[in-house]
């Protein structure tokens, strides 16, 4: 009898092969034609773009991941705590909107890790909502400036040993593993501005009086975001 980790193993090499396969297919190819780059983003972004001077309108179609995981009948909180089940779910994501959704979208060689909203905010010590009930990862609910000081106590974050930080190098690698040089493994980008996380970490009603009343000090909590942005980076 297969167990279940052979059973999954079989299904990501089916769907890894499936993804080559079709890569460089006619229609595959007509998709990927109406994006380009721009600025020198990394190949995922690239389908963001639309060209210019086209006779058509492109446009993709997407599901959010609590949807995803309605139709795979898997369970978020093992996608977002075993590599393997990340694995596939992102590559069941690819096949199934490439198989059924008649947009746009075309299918790529790169796997893109993402760990949640929240996930920025939990490498400066605001503790993530973990996956549970059918719903992804979300920011804490916790801002932990409580007092302008606290600001001067938050240290740049340790991203290869922080507790969060060590399940993203767990995942990348193990997915590197798992891919080969088949695909290329996006590792998670810092994609949420100043402002959203200057929110969670000082309160919006208490950021909002800041802006009126201390000016300064806001421009101090973005000039730490920002170093924060590029140390990661």
């Amino acid at each position: 009898m297969i167990n279940r980790n052979e059973s999954r193993s079989k299904n990501i090499q089916f769907l890894m092969d499936y993804v080559k396969n079709q890569y460089g297919s006619k229609d595959n190819q007509l998709r990927q034609n109406n994006w380009v780059s721009f600025a020198g983003l990394p190949g995922i972004f690239v389908r963001h773009l639309p060209k210019k001077d086209l006779d058509n309108v492109p446009f993709i179609a997407d599901l959010d991941r609590e949807m995803w995981a309605s139709i795979f009948q898997m369970d978020l909180n093992e996608v977002y705590t075993d590599p393997d089940a990340y694995l596939e779910f992102e590559l069941r994501k690819k096949v199934y909107a490439y198989q059924n959704f008649f947009d746009d979208n075309p299918l790529t060689d790169a796997i893109t890790m993402w760990f949640g909203v929240g996930y920025c905010e939990s490498l400066l010590g605001i503790p993530q909502e973990p996956a549970q009930s059918g719903h992804e990862p979300w920011v804490g609910k916790i801002s932990i400036i409580k007092e302008k000081a606290d600001l001067d106590k938050i240290p740049i974050p340790d991203f290869y040993n922080f507790a969060s930080a060590k399940l993203v190098h767990i995942f990348y690698a193990r997915i590197m593993e798992q891919v080969g040089e088949d695909f290329k493994v996006i590792f998670p980008e810092w994609d949420f501005g100043l402002f959203g996380i200057a929110t969670h970490l000082r309160g919006m009603e208490n950021l909002s009086i800041d802006f009126i009343d201390d000016p300064v000090f806001v421009h101090e909590l973005m000039k730490f975001l920002l170093r924060v942005k590029k140390s990661w980076s």
